[in-house]
């Protein structure tokens, strides 16, 4: 959990950012896990800007199903939601973002994604 309250000068620009997360993780033997995360960010102003996201991971952990074993192969899924104020501000200060109406879901107002992430440590 994250909070970070931003004050400035004129009030008007002040914010509130609330974040939260969860990773659960099931070993379904040494080498194989079952990775899942669901993530809620909430950013206020005079509005609420929210986005939620839920990831599901198959992971193969050749070292070990250990939480601090690594290295880690992860096949992701992403779906992510994000309510009209997210999408206004992302016009507003980064046209062109995933969240943005000009971004990749265009005006829709969730996506999702898919890929390969390696974790690994020296």
């Amino acid at each position: 959990m994250i909070y970070q309250k931003d004050e400035r000068e004129e009030a008007s620009n002040e914010q509130e950012w609330y974040s939260a997360g969860v990773r659960p993780i099931y070993a379904l033997n040494d080498q194989f896990k079952l990775v899942g995360e669901l993530g809620f960010d909430a950013i206020k102003r005079d509005k609420t800007a929210t986005l939620t996201k839920l990831t599901f991971a198959p992971t193969w952990s050749p070292k070990g199903k250990g939480f601090w074993d690594r290295p880690e192969f992860r096949l992701y899924y992403t779906y992510a939601i994000w309510n009209k104020e997210a999408q206004e501000r992302a016009d507003l200060n980064n046209a062109g973002s995933t969240l943005s109406s000009t971004g990749n879901f265009g005006t829709s107002r969730n996506g999702s994604n898919f890929g390969l992430q390696v974790e690994y440590w020296w």
